[in-house]
């Protein structure tokens, strides 16, 4: 009976485990060498798919764009369309970090985040501070 159990509760974990996304490295652009980012992006079941993006050592907005008030970030089709996505602000704190969560329709697209002077933007119109490409799990 208890090697039943210990067997369900390994097959158990194991699947959530398998659920679980590994997070994708951001390349930085040389205007923010101390950056770093991750993301994670996870198939949701309603066919969208759901991301965690974090970030440290940030510099202020108005250090990499003179204009910018806040930091984006952007979804954009990797397919022939290339359509970008508005995913939110990304809030940065004093320590110079941030997280933001977002859910997107696209499956397999590029991550970036620039400095934009509203957060509203339709476009990006700033350098791309950080970057990746990621396909949900």
């Amino acid at each position: 009976m208890r090697l039943s159990n210990l067997i369900t509760g390994a097959a158990a974990l194991l699947t959530i485990a398998g659920c679980a996304s590994s997070p994708q490295i951001m390349s930085a652009d040389t205007r923010v060498p101390a950056a770093q980012g991750e993301v994670k992006a996870k198939a949701e079941d309603n066919g969208n798919t759901h991301l965690q993006v974090k970030v440290k050592h940030m510099a202020k907005p108005n250090a990499v764009e003179p204009m910018a008030q806040t930091y984006v970030v952007w979804a954009q089709d990797n397919t022939n369309t290339g359509n970008v996505q508005n995913l939110g602000a990304l809030q940065v704190d004093d320590d110079l970090e941030g997280e933001i969560e977002a859910v997107t329709p696209l499956k397999r697209f590029d991550v970036f985040i620039t400095a934009e002077p509203v957060a509203t933007a339709q476009y990006p119109t700033g350098t791309k501070a950080l970057w990746t490409t990621v396909e949900a799990n």
